[in-house]
């Protein structure tokens, strides 16, 4: 399906299925990043990394209400071997930004919105062969 012909649930209820359930390892962290990988017994060119970061809001006469926007980002990395035998690296980067005046209400809206757009199948060919349709 295309995004022209797409749609998206709002407010529903999101919920992941099945799968195994798999823990972190913390690799390190500070006040504002964590680093951790996929406790799945993979050997070290195979590990999957999942690398937290967030900026607080700082003080900006030009943002509306004179704070810059919270970020919260996490960036996946997952190594391939691809069928030559050469190593590659995919990457998936969550990010949001918010106002420091939105709601914990408003945020899980937003994730919930996100959540649909990385799971329909109506934007599988975006994801997929990064159709503009």
């Amino acid at each position: 399906m295309s995004i022209r012909s797409s749609s998206v649930l709002i407010d529903g209820t999101v919920a992941i299925t099945a799968g195994t359930a798999t823990s972190l390892i913390t690799k390190g962290n500070d006040l504002v990043s964590h680093q951790a990988i996929l406790d799945d017994s993979s050997e070290f060119i195979d590990q999957t990394t999942l690398n937290f970061s967030s900026k607080d809001p700082k003080v900006s006469s030009g943002a509306p209400n004179g704070y810059t926007q919270q970020r919260c980002v996490c960036k996946i990395n997952i190594p391939r071997t691809l069928a030559n035998g050469n190593h590659t690296v995919d990457t998936f980067t969550l990010s949001q930004s918010t106002d420091p005046e939105t709601s914990a209400a408003d945020k899980a809206s937003a994730r919930v919105l996100a959540m649909n757009v990385l799971n329909d199948t109506d934007f599988t060919s975006f994801w997929d062969e990064g159709s503009m349709d």
